[in-house]
């Protein structure tokens, strides 16, 4: 796990914690999305670990 997205599991599922408490309180709004919480969050982490700015492709 912190390998792939950086977290480790229990830091993992402390986000989700977070995650799913502010999405309880976020009004619902067109269609459910297809992921779940666990997985949109997880894609997150992956693309945020896995971003390069362009400055960093210079180097």
């Amino acid at each position: 796990m912190k390998r792939l997205c950086g977290v480790r599991p229990d830091t993992f599922s402390k986000m989700v914690e977070v995650v799913r408490s502010l999405h309880r309180t976020k009004q619902k709004t067109g269609r459910p999305g297809k992921f779940s919480l666990e997985d949109q969050l997880l894609m997150t982490l992956e693309y945020w670990r896995e971003y390069r700015t362009g400055a960093c492709q210079l180097c």
